[in-house]
């Protein structure tokens, strides 16, 4: 259900990180200075600038630092100052910096489990409710749903299934207390 390279990507946020945080556990916090610094290198490392080849073919490269410079309204110098020392840009070079890379600005300042929450909410919460729309005839429990988005689209075998499906209704069965 989670694609953690997608996770890290949109969070910049470690895969291992992303576990923590999606197990409830809290993971180390560096200064702000030097998370907005690590932030903004990782845009620059990861973020790819689309341009037609000469034979016609769409193709991706890493932006040089003149063209985030240029597209961000900063100089190479004061970018080259961001990416080696910690130093917390403006808020309209942050929003820049945002803009050009096409985030939003709280990439550089939410707190890790904010972030993630962030993407999360954008992208897989919807994903979730799509799921849940299409199974709303047979899922109708909170439990229920959990059990169905924990499997996924994944096929059991037969024995394993009718297992699960015993397991189930002896649940059910059970008077609640």
């Amino acid at each position: 259900m989670f694609d953690l390279n997608h996770l890290s990507y949109e969070t910049s946020l470690s895969e291992t990180d992303l576990r923590s945080l999606l197990a409830g556990q809290q993971i180390p916090q560096p200064g702000f200075d030097a998370e907005v610094q690590r932030r903004i290198r990782f845009l620059t490392e990861t973020r790819q600038c689309e341009y037609e080849g000469e034979d016609g073919i769409l193709r991706r490269r890493p932006y040089t630092r003149a063209e985030i410079a240029d597209g961000c309204g900063i100089t190479q110098a004061w970018l080259s100052q961001l990416l080696i020392k910690p130093k917390i840009p403006k808020l309209a070079h942050s929003k820049a910096i945002a803009d050009f890379f096409r985030v939003p600005v709280e990439f550089f300042t939410d707190e890790p489990p904010r972030a993630l929450a962030r993407v999360l909410t954008r992208d897989v919460t919807p994903r979730l409710r799509s799921l849940a729309a299409g199974a709303a005839d047979t899922v109708t429990t909170p439990a229920a749903m959990r059990i169905a988005l924990r499997l996924g689209d994944r096929e059991m075998d037969p024995e394993a299934e009718a297992a699960l499906m015993l397991f189930i209704d002896r649940i059910a069965a059970t008077p609640k207390t």
